[in-house]
């Protein structure tokens, strides 16, 4: 639950402040070629969050490793 409310307040952020990351961080530099600005900007909040989650499975192990059966 708290990985969907970090990844909820993730998005929510993103697409409050578009201009919190640079498009050339999200990874796309360009080779995406969006056809409006809408798709531009979910496609960046799209990555930047794939981006996290990668980072939090790094640093955290998933929920169901820790729970005793």
């Amino acid at each position: 639950q708290q990985s969907c409310l970090l990844i909820s307040h993730t998005i929510e952020a993103l697409i409050l402040d578009p201009d919190s990351f640079s498009f050339q961080e999200s990874g796309f530099s360009g080779s995406l070629q969006a056809d409006s600005e809408y798709e531009r900007r979910t496609m960046s909040v799209f990555n930047q969050v794939l981006e996290e989650v990668e980072l939090l499975g790094r640093k955290h192990p998933p929920v169901s490793h820790l729970v005793r059966r």
